[in-house]
């Protein structure tokens, strides 16, 4: 007898509803497939979806319930002549044997995988009307079937809200697959991960990943002992931070917002400390990114809670990460005045922590030897280099005083040990302060020796920009370094570019200017500029990503226009040029103004291009 789709439905929520309130510990697992295969291979796709169905049945017992048998009733069909289209033994070998594959790609729990490698499952072979359980799976089959409409959709959200059913896909879907089995197995860093990560296109998935984070989250707190749940959140930040090439600051900051939504909800006295090391990590990435409203958001969230940090010795180096963070933040709003007091803080905090090392680590007479192991130290090395850092940025151009006292620290820093990303970035704030100190020989020098050793993505920009310096400080002089820079940054570029776009965009203006100047071709300049002004200029972006922009756009006037008073006319002041006015844009346009004096006094040229670019902090 066939039913229409009415009576089908209350049929359906019946059955269901008689077996949630009889059976206690009843699921419904269902899997929808959405490939084309089941149009030639009907019956091949039925035992890949069986897998698939069978791979994520412990996924939804209770935690504490170990799987030691399972009883398989599959209901099979018959062609035209009786015989069955799946048989036991398709099932063995298709289903069964795949379970050790499906644990291996993490798309079943282990312990469907022995309850089959013991010979614990009994399978038998039915039709779909001879059990109650098949008649159960076969309506609730034409439910999800129809699960887009009106009335299909009222029952399954039904059984979802009581957490009775789940709907998983097959042929697809696999990263929810694998972050259930994760949770399953109890490795809930995995499983956080690929939640953070997975990014699904309706409302549904976008609810279920919400939901699973704050459980996730939850059952960190409270489950992982004294010290799990911060080495948990490291791993987690760890396995987001090496999540590919293809995932970019921006994607990864969006993973990482979905893990904060749901730690924030949740409970624990860990919880605090934890989302103040996982907006620590966002800020970098907000800072890399130039977004404006999210870093001034996560700088917000910081400065609220920092308070109840300062009493935990051990969230001091998170602490100090993210006054070392502001720097960045703070460059990017090109807020100098604000940039100068955090500078004048760090110096107060390199001093008083210098002291409390001594005090801590030596008696009262070693106390000399314990300041001078300080400046060996780690915190000592970031402190010094960030206020390095500041005062680079701060000191006006052609202040040989302030200059030679912040190259001096530089050098001091680079003849200890480092790590290379340490020295990689003490290259660059030294390289930035000669420029300023408008020590054009000597920056150039130094780029030229650092070419010949393996440069970072950040060294070849600081390289380039050296070598545009000076041929713009020395219009129509000859420098075969410039030259040799030019045709080595050039290729690194096109063979290797830098992985993160606002680097590339800058690598590329710095090419354009050198291929305007000592390599006179303009064409090639146009590309290589065109290149650095369309990159890193869309959506919320910060200060200086709209000065860069305008920067970028100078660059492509100067080919028409020339480097000095006829492009300072063409381009106008920058704080009319810019979308973000204010303040800031008249302090650059003051620190243009002062570069140009100090240019004239030095008898460089007038170059206001050149002035503009020692008024940048890149």
């Amino acid at each position: 007898m066939r039913l229409g789709p009415a009576a089908a439905l209350t049929i359906c929520e019946r059955l269901t509803s008689v077996v949630a309130s009889d059976l206690a510990g009843a699921r419904f697992l269902s899997s929808v497939d959405f490939s084309k295969t089941r149009l030639t291979d009907r019956e091949r796709v039925y035992r890949v979806m069986l897998l698939d169905t069978i791979s994520m049945v412990e996924t939804v017992m209770s935690p504490d319930v170990t799987l030691a048998r399972l009883d398989l009733v599959v209901a099979t069909r018959t062609d035209q002549n009786g015989q069955r289209m799946t048989t036991g033994s398709d099932i063995h070998d298709q289903v069964l044997r795949e379970l050790a594959g499906a644990v291996e790609a993490g798309l079943a729990s282990r312990g469907i995988m022995r309850a089959a490698l013991s010979n614990n499952v009994a399978l038998r072979l039915v039709y779909a009307n001879a059990y109650w359980g098949t008649v159960v799976a076969d309506f609730l089959a034409n439910t999800v079937y129809h699960r887009r409409e009106a009335g299909p959709a009222g029952i399954l959200e039904s059984l979802r809200s009581q957490r009775r059913l789940s709907v998983y896909e097959s042929f697809g879907g696999y990263e929810e697959r694998r972050a259930r089995v994760a949770e399953r197995e109890g490795n809930w860093a995995q499983a956080l991960s690929i939640w953070a990560r997975h990014s699904g296109n309706s409302e549904q998935v976008a609810v279920e990943r919400r939901d699973a984070i704050s459980r996730l989250w939850q059952a960190v707190v409270t489950g992982a002992g004294t010290a799990g749940p911060r080495s948990c959140l490291d791993t987690v930040i760890e396995s987001v931070h090496r999540s590919g090439t293809s995932a970019g600051p921006e994607q990864k900051l969006a993973a990482l917002q979905a893990l904060e939504a749901g730690l924030s909800t949740t409970t624990g006295r860990d919880v605090p400390s934890m989302l103040f090391r996982l907006r620590n990590y966002m800020l970098m990435l907000a800072n890399q990114s130039s977004l404006a409203c999210e870093t001034r958001r996560l700088a917000a969230e910081q400065e609220q809670t920092i308070g109840a940090h300062v009493l935990q010795p051990e969230d001091f180096h998170w602490l100090l990460d993210y006054r070392l963070m502001l720097v960045q933040s703070t460059v990017n709003d090109l807020d100098w005045g604000r940039l100068s007091v955090l500078a004048t803080t760090l110096e107060d905090l390199l001093d008083n922590y210098r002291t409390a090392w001594a005090l801590l680590q030596a008696s009262a007479n070693e106390v000399s030897a314990a300041e001078a192991a300080f400046d060996q130290s780690r915190v000592s090395i970031r402190l010094r280099s960030a206020v390095c850092q500041c005062r680079s940025f701060l000191a006006a151009t052609g202040n040989s005083g302030d200059l030679a006292t912040t190259v001096a620290r530089l050098e001091l820093l680079e003849a200890l040990e480092l790590p290379a990303m340490d020295r990689s970035r003490l290259f660059g704030h030294r390289i930035a302060a000669l420029l300023r100190a408008l020590r054009f020989d000597d920056a150039l020098t130094l780029s030229g020796d650092a070419l010949l050793h393996d440069p970072s993505d950040w060294d070849i920009f600081w390289i380039a920009r050296s070598a545009g310096d000076w041929v713009l400080a020395h219009p129509g002089a000859e420098s075969r370094v410039a030259v040799d820079v030019c045709a080595a940054v050039e290729s690194v570029a096109t063979a290797n570019p830098a992985q993160h776009e606002g680097l590339r965009g800058l690598i590329a203006r710095e090419i354009g200017i050198l291929r305007m100047t000592v390599g006179n071709d303009r064409k090639l300049a146009r590309e290589w500029l065109h290149a650095g002004a369309a990159s890193g200029t869309s959506g919320d972006r910060s200060r200086l990503s709209c000065w860069l922009a305008f920067l970028a756009q100078a660059h492509m006037v100067a080919l028409d226009n020339g480097v000095g008073a006829r492009l300072r006319a063409s381009m106008g002041s920058p704080k009319s040029s810019l979308v973000r006015e204010g303040p800031q844009m008249d302090a650059q346009v003051e620190r243009i103004d002062a570069a140009s004096k100090a240019l004239g006094d030095a008898r460089l040229g007038d170059s206001w291009l050149l002035a503009a670019r020692l008024a940048s902090p890149y």
